[in-house]
């Protein structure tokens, strides 16, 4: 077999990307497939379906590739193409995707079975097999901003299919190297969120189950493990469940409580009139042990606003209660414990033109 830097299975072969050939030598444009359905033949023979060659339409080396239902895609820095498997004497036929996108690495691709979610060099993606479309409108400026340039690299991504839930582990410019941030994007809603913890490594944990007697094997009491929800995948026999390996190289499964979250809203309000906030009833789907809002506020668009109370209004009764008079209001909420919001019911009175 040849020696390579990303190999992926796809539609009955083995593929190879970015070969180190022994008589060529580095070839990080080049392909290799393995005869069908035999992993172990590699010679290059149309008769077996095992072909190599370069993508060389588009200059750079390959950064990443994965399948999409029998098709499989390989990624440059600023080009991509669709691999089809169509016999001899093709074998695969490559067709270059238009624009110049393509994805910072082999790890920052995460397949959604249907679909490929990825990090390019300006920008975040989905691709189906049709042609790529933006995702990252909401928070391409500020990742751009703060993620490390010279560590993009090595972002890494996962995909949580229980929750629906694709987690980009990032290094930002504060960091030396390590991914100490990471961006969460929820396939469903479309909804973006931010975790702040530095870990070496995402991996992905299959549990071996276990059964009624192992417990006390496992666990000295009842009380040692009335925090894992039944429903957690380390019961069930190859339940798959995210893990990282920490700064500290350990192994850690990561489907514990939410810690303390916060999210701050856009701006309300209208140059037009000023308008008084009374209260914010947030719609829970899961209520938090506590929370806290604070308000900022200003007369004039684009102008800095000013901090409401520093004390904030704490969550009483499932409402935050406040009264401010502005043109302008912006929001900001930090809850202990999980928590998850459908919706906010702002009560927001007009008080007059000026």
């Amino acid at each position: 077999a040849p020696k390579a830097r990303i190999i992926e299975a796809v539609a009955g072969f083995v593929m190879a990307f970015g070969i180190v050939d022994e008589v060529e030598g580095d070839m990080p444009d080049m392909w290799w497939c393995s005869a069908l359905y035999n992993h172990l033949d590699w010679k290059p023979d149309v008769a077996k379906n095992s072909a190599n060659g370069r993508l060389i339409d588009s200059p750079g080396e390959i950064r990443a590739a994965k399948k999409l239902g029998n098709s499989i895609v390989a990624y440059k820095e600023k080009s991509m193409y669709l691999g089809h498997f169509v016999g001899p004497p093709v074998v695969w036929q490559w067709q270059q995707i238009p624009g110049e996108i393509g994805a910072v690495s082999h790890e920052s691709v995460v397949s959604i079975d249907t679909a490929h979610l990825f990090i390019g060099s300006d920008d975040f993606w989905v691709f189906d097999g049709s042609r790529p479309v933006s995702i990252g409108a909401p928070i391409r400026n500020w990742f751009f901003e703060n993620a490390s340039p010279q560590h993009l690299h090595q972002s890494q991504g996962y995909y949580d299919r229980k929750n629906g839930l694709v987690y980009w582990h990032f290094a930002n410019k504060n960091s030396d190297g390590r991914l100490n941030d990471c961006l969460v994007y929820n396939v469903k809603t479309h909804a973006w969120g931010r975790i702040l913890r530095t870990i070496n490594t995402v991996a992905e944990h299959k549990s071996s189950g276990v059964t009624y007697d192992q417990l006390g094997d496992l666990y000295a009491t009842f009380d040692d493990f009335d925090k894992i929800s039944y429903k957690s995948p380390r019961w069930f026999s190859d339940g798959s469940s995210m893990a990282i390996i920490d700064q500290h190289n350990c192994l850690m499964l990561a489907d514990g409580g939410g810690e303390n979250s916060s999210f701050t809203t856009g701006i309300i309000g209208s140059d037009s009139y000023y308008s008084t906030i009374k209260r914010v009833r947030p719609h829970f789907i899961l209520y938090p042990k506590s929370g806290i809002m604070r308000t900022r506020h200003g007369s004039t668009a684009g102008s800095p606003l000013k901090d409401g109370s520093t004390a904030g209004s704490p969550l009483k009764d499932g409402k935050f209660d406040v009264l401010k008079s502005a043109r302008w209001h912006k929001l900001q909420f930090y809850f202990t414990g999980d928590v998850e919001i459908s919706a906010l019911d702002i009560d927001l009175v007009r008080n007059g033109y000026r």
